[in-house]
């Protein structure tokens, strides 16, 4: 749902300044944080034994990824913003690109 309202509201003045590409990166961590609670429902009562192995080995990878990619967006975010502060050439208009 936040991706969707993202990508329809990217034109916003008020999402464009937020980033919208970083708000899509926190979205998917979101995403992936939240798709490691499936894992957890598989039982070994209903389930074969290796299908309840490969969700106990899926949990952590899902947790690790969606939390490193909610986190390396809030990083660059941050990165971004100690750059323009700490400019050489004090409070000077520059431009940082997404590359």
């Amino acid at each position: 749902v936040s991706l969707g309202w993202t990508y329809f509201y990217r034109k916003n003045r008020i999402v464009k300044a937020s980033q919208p590409i970083f708000l899509g990166m926190v979205s998917i961590g979101v995403l992936f944080m939240a798709a490691s609670m499936i894992p957890m429902t598989i039982d070994d009562d209903k389930y074969s034994e290796h299908a309840a192995d490969a969700a106990c080995m899926s949990k952590p990878w899902l947790v690790t990824i969606g939390f490193t990619t909610t986190f390396s967006a809030l990083f660059v975010k941050t990165w971004r913003i100690n750059r323009i502060f700490h400019n050489p050439s004090r409070f000077r208009r520059i431009k940082v690109t997404a590359r």
